[in-house]
């Protein structure tokens, strides 16, 4: 089947990157949820052999494609604004948005800015709404394509698509599952996510313990 290209937008984050790491010997790029998709598309169109690993976190084009609609629900349902910080990292703990209090006490206040006396989203997704599909289409192929090492962590195998679980079973990435997680793998138990990374990074001999 035919690829479907990145569009001239990735190419731009390509440019950005090569003269970036110019003097950088390995490149690896990490990508959650959306940012998967950036790093998949990034990764594909870099110059051959200048990509030594690419790692996507919780995110696939099958199962990704089927929850828009729950996504648009989710997104429409945050608050929209907040008189504090901490009330934002509370609605987001009590709402299971992020499970783990000091992550996103970390994460939550740079997402957000100060509007007439309230704290208001900084990026409001709604206005991307109508890119999202054309954002996780064609993922599948294009992630498999990707010369190189690819790592996929999942917070639970069915979030596999019938693509990527063929070529799981053919050995055409690795895959591990890190339990008792949400959607937001990293932040939820940063722990596990890192050790899981620095364990596949040692073995590649991207890092000496």
């Amino acid at each position: 089947m035919k690829l479907i290209y990145p569009p001239k937008s990735w190419l731009m984050i390509v440019k950005k990157l090569s003269k970036s790491f110019v003097l950088v010997k390995k490149i690896i790029l990490i990508g959650h949820s959306m940012g998967g998709a950036i790093a998949i598309r990034t990764g594909f169109a870099l110059p051959p052999g200048s990509l030594s690993m690419l790692v996507v976190l919780d995110v696939v084009e099958g199962t990704a494609l089927d929850a828009l609609p729950v996504t648009m629900k989710t997104v429409l349902s945050f608050p929209k604004s907040f008189t504090q910080p901490e009330e934002a990292i509370y609605w987001a703990v009590s709402n299971r948005h992020v499970r783990n209090e000091a992550s996103a006490c970390v994460s939550i206040p740079p997402q957000l800015v100060s509007k007439d006396g309230n704290l208001c989203w900084r990026t409001d997704l709604m206005k991307t709404s109508q890119f999202w599909k054309g954002w996780f289409d064609n993922m599948s192929k294009l992630f498999l394509s990707v010369p190189g090492p690819k790592l996929l962590v999942l917070a639970d195998t069915n979030r596999l698509d019938k693509e990527l679980t063929i070529a799981q079973m053919q050995g055409k990435f690795q895959m591990e599952v890190i339990g008792g997680v949400g959607h937001c793998i990293q932040e939820d138990d940063p722990h596990k996510t890192s050790a899981v990374l620095l364990q596949v990074f040692t073995r590649y001999g991207f890092v000496k313990r």
